[in-house]
């Protein structure tokens, strides 16, 4: 039996100096477009928040965080993290006392709290 061995490996080809400044100019519009995007997206984040991205169901303003964390601190709640938001519901999670609380605060200001939230501890008898 014959070792046949076969090799793809090919020269560089070298560009001619026209389709080398081609490629220069396309890689340099590129890297210009994706920093404009990125400009642009940094921006539209700055006016977002963590919950959602402006434009989109997830949305949430400054305002409605700020009500919120209001309607959970008069129920006497201490809100901690911002969960998400979805169609101007806002959720958080709370503590009040030692406990740990899941709370959804509805565009009417409406509060529904969890039962409490397990710290994954179980006491051993």
């Amino acid at each position: 039996m014959r070792n046949m061995t076969t090799s793809f490996a090919r020269s560089p080809v070298e560009l001619s100096p026209a389709p080398k400044i081609l490629k220069q100019t396309l890689l340099a519009a590129a890297v210009a477009a994706a920093g404009m995007a990125a400009t642009c997206h940094g921006a539209a984040a700055a006016s977002s928040t963590e919950a959602g991205t402006a434009g989109t169901v997830n949305a949430v303003s400054e305002n409605e965080i700020a009500r919120a964390k209001g309607a959970i601190s008069h129920a006497g709640y201490q809100p901690v993290v911002l969960q998400m938001a979805q169609d101007h519901n806002v959720f958080f999670t709370a503590t009040k006392g030692a406990e740990t609380y899941g709370i959804t605060v509805t565009p009417g200001g409406k509060l529904y709290v969890s039962t409490g939230i397990s710290s994954g501890r179980q006491s051993r008898a």
